[in-house]
């Protein structure tokens, strides 16, 4: 609360006059940059400072009850997780990976490619077998990917580079690796007490979402360059697959980092 009260009143005793202002002295800071980037409704039944530049923009500890991400939080196009929905935000996605930072997409592509060509080298990316712990990461390699196939929205991961949810910009969505893709299974589906809750299912639910489909999914690990193969994980037997043909017709299910 100090950090914030100081650094407002520096910027008003900082303010110059009229006269001396375009000579000597530099914009004011917004209040959004102070700190006070939250509304009336977010910091509801909380103790809160008001902007001195517009008392409409407020500082609140705990916004619109806020809270950490866990595994199966529903997010939000702000990046955020919320004890309860909040308002004036959209759910974009799930939480399944706190130490990476994921979320899994609250819809999927339920029949598409790997990708719209057959036979290409893909320049730049290194083949890497699914069980061998080489994984870059589903950024990465849909980075690469989309760079040699292009931006269409035909194939996996040009689907997942179109994604524009909770109005994030293209690319920001991304197809999840075959790692990526295991750790969904393994908070979902490889679960020893049947009376565990669905952690990822409920927050798939909760958002209304499309449920988890219990096919196989595409991957953007590369498992071999030519001819072009992609790695996937089928979630109903709870398998990585190497070597799958890229004509192949699977889900894709995109991820979004948080």
């Amino acid at each position: 609360m100090k950090k914030y009260l100081f650094l407002v009143g520096a910027a008003v005793f900082g303010a110059c006059s009229a006269v001396n202002a375009a000579v000597n002295c530099q914009t004011l800071p917004s209040c959004d940059e102070l700190g006070y980037g939250w509304t009336a409704e977010e910091c509801a039944g909380q103790k809160i400072l008001k902007c001195p530049f517009d008392e409409n923009a407020l500082y609140c500890t705990n916004p619109a009850g806020e809270t950490e991400c866990q595994v199966g939080s529903v997010l939000y196009n702000d990046k955020k997780c919320y004890n309860s929905t909040p308002s004036g935000k959209s759910a974009i996605g799930v939480v399944f990976d706190t130490s990476k930072r994921l979320a899994l997409a609250l819809d999927y592509n339920g029949g598409i490619v790997g990708s719209t060509q057959k036979e290409d080298y893909i320049s730049g990316l290194e083949p890497c077998d699914a069980f061998s712990g080489c994984d870059l990461g589903g950024k990465v390699y849909s980075e690469k990917i989309v760079a040699f196939f292009g931006t269409g929205s035909d194939y996996a991961a040009g689907y997942c580079y179109n994604k524009t949810d909770g109005g994030l910009a293209k690319g920001s969505w991304f197809l999840p690796s075959t790692d990526e893709l295991g750790a969904i299974f393994d908070r979902e589906f490889n679960n020893l007490d049947d009376a565990e809750l669905r952690l990822i299912s409920d927050g798939i639910a909760k958002a209304g979402g499309m449920s988890l489909d219990h096919g196989p999914h595409w991957s953007s690990t590369l498992y071999r360059n030519y001819p072009v193969s992609f790695g996937g994980y089928d979630f109903g037997r709870g398998q990585k697959a190497g070597g799958e043909a890229s004509s192949k017709i699977y889900d894709a299910r995109c991820v979004v980092a948080y």
